[in-house]
């Protein structure tokens, strides 16, 4: 078969899964995750094809799949059926859990994961992630394939505001007007749905790894521009404003300011913070690579008036916001944390499985009995008691290892695209690490999905852009 054939089959199902898993209420149904992780393993098998039949694919750092490897052998250690006598050496707390609330005599076989469904849907969850991961830094291996995946995930943030908008403006108590609510959430223009998300929170966590993009192709059509050793950049924008030309990083800069005030206006704390971290990281690299640092600068002086006039035309609202931290309502979630601890005390090493904290927290639960906690509200602190610290640590190995091996690889790039549009990436990265400290997005399937493919885009970019090697080492 045709390789193009092939090719169709990856960049269109990449595009399917952009644009399904977000309007799929973010996929967090049962029914839009199983479609994701179809979608998935259709792009992934047909890459597997593709490379089968001898074309051209290469594996890229293989030292990256030795923690990566650990991890899925871990879940599946999880998942492992052990006798009774070595699960009470090994996690005596998972075997009273099996005797406290388990058949009278049962001495059968039993897993470290107290709900083991729940844990192989996490795992099949993940393979499916790191199959879009694995085939977006195989196939995009230029320039080109490269940015039109980028401009697609920020057409896909711009649709998502215009649906947000909309549905705010002509509210009928319906999610995208068909889908029906609970009581308490369909009140007119309700403050906390925002789009397809019943959470603005998540709205905003997607918004939050879109705009690093987007500010990062608008300075790299703005650095473009301004090539030429005889009119200073300051200029050439004058003067393309002076004659009407519109360029292209005006549109895009636009577009930026337009999410950036869509995610204060969301009035999510994790996402202000989010954002404003990523921003921070986007302008702290570009300023340290010699040549970006002038036109950083100019960048960044815009981009804080803008974002002051932002700031101070919504700041009651914002100041608002923060100040109900010391509310009972928001103490919730450290209360959440304080309890997790108690979970990460009796399940110190592999935690209770994947997937399992709304099983295993109303046992602990010391607050709001009337409320149920199916997540932590705190990505890390639920990786903790689900995996344990030896979970955890090859988790942290695996993240740690591939920031490590991304930025080594940008800071000995010299291509303007790569220096810049590598930036946007590692800020976006940045942007939901620091959100994940107060929320959970990354069990929203549609935002673990973009921070895969937005992951996947800045390895390829800084190892694959313009064919041009690194002299980092990959293997």
């Amino acid at each position: 078969m045709n390789s193009k054939v092939f090719d169709i089959i990856i960049e269109k199902g990449i595009l399917f899964l952009i644009i399904f898993t977000p309007l799929a209420f973010g996929s967090v149904q049962e029914w839009s995750s199983s479609v994701m992780e179809l979608a998935a393993f259709i792009v992934l098998g047909a890459w597997m094809i593709k490379a089968w039949s001898g074309k051209t694919v290469v594996i890229r750092d293989t030292r990256l799949l030795i923690p990566t490897a650990g991890f899925l052998v871990f879940m599946l250690f999880q998942l492992t059926p052990l006798p009774q006598g070595i699960l009470t050496a090994i996690a005596p707390a998972n075997a009273a859990i099996y005797r406290d609330f388990g058949l009278a005599g049962d001495t059968g076989w039993k897993t470290i994961s107290i709900h083991p469904w729940a844990t192989r849907q996490e795992l099949v969850r993940v393979i499916a992630y790191l199959a879009v991961f694995f085939v977006i830094i195989n196939h995009y291996r230029d320039r080109e394939k490269i940015q039109r995946l980028v401009v697609s995930v920020i057409m896909m943030g711009a649709l998502l505001i215009v649906i947000a908008i909309a549905q705010k403006e002509t509210w009928n108590g319906r999610v995208l007007w068909f889908y029906p609510v609970e009581a308490h959430h369909a009140s007119s223009r309700n403050s906390a749905i925002w789009g397809p998300y019943i959470n603005r929170n998540h709205f905003a966590g997607y918004l939050e790894m879109v705009i690093p993009l987007v500010l990062a192709t608008s300075f790299y059509r703005a650095a473009k521009l301004g090539k030429g050793r005889h009119t200073p950049l300051l200029q050439k924008l004058t003067n393309a404003w002076a004659s009407r030309r519109f360029p292209e990083f005006t549109l895009y800069g636009l577009l930026g300011l337009v999410m950036t005030a869509t995610l204060f206006a969301t009035l999510s704390r994790g996402g202000i913070m989010g954002v404003l971290a990523g921003l921070l990281v986007f302008f702290g690299l570009a300023r340290s690579r010699g040549r970006l640092k002038k036109r950083a600068d100019l960048f960044a002086m815009l981009g804080a008036a803008l974002l002051l006039m932002l700031v101070v035309a919504a700041w009651s609202r914002i100041e608002g916001r923060f100040e109900q931290l010391g509310e009972e309502q928001s103490l919730q979630r450290a209360w959440v944390w304080k309890d997790s601890l108690n979970i990460v005390r009796d399940f110190p090493l592999f935690g209770t499985g994947l997937g399992t904290f709304g099983d295993i927290y109303p046992k602990y639960q010391t607050h709001s009995s009337l409320i149920l906690y199916d997540r932590a509200h705190n990505d890390y602190v639920e990786a903790l008691t689900d995996l344990g610290t030896v979970g955890l640590l090859i988790l942290t190995t695996m993240a740690a290892y591939y920031g490590k091996i991304i930025y080594r690889a940008w800071k000995n790039r010299d291509k303007t695209y790569i220096k810049i549009m590598g930036a946007g990436g590692m800020a976006s990265l940045a942007a939901m690490a620091v959100h994940s400290t107060m929320d959970f997005n990354l069990h929203i399937p549609a935002n673990a999905l973009l921070l895969t493919i937005i992951a996947g885009i800045t390895y390829a970019t800084v190892f694959h852009s313009d064919g041009e090697r690194s002299s980092v080492h990959h293997a």
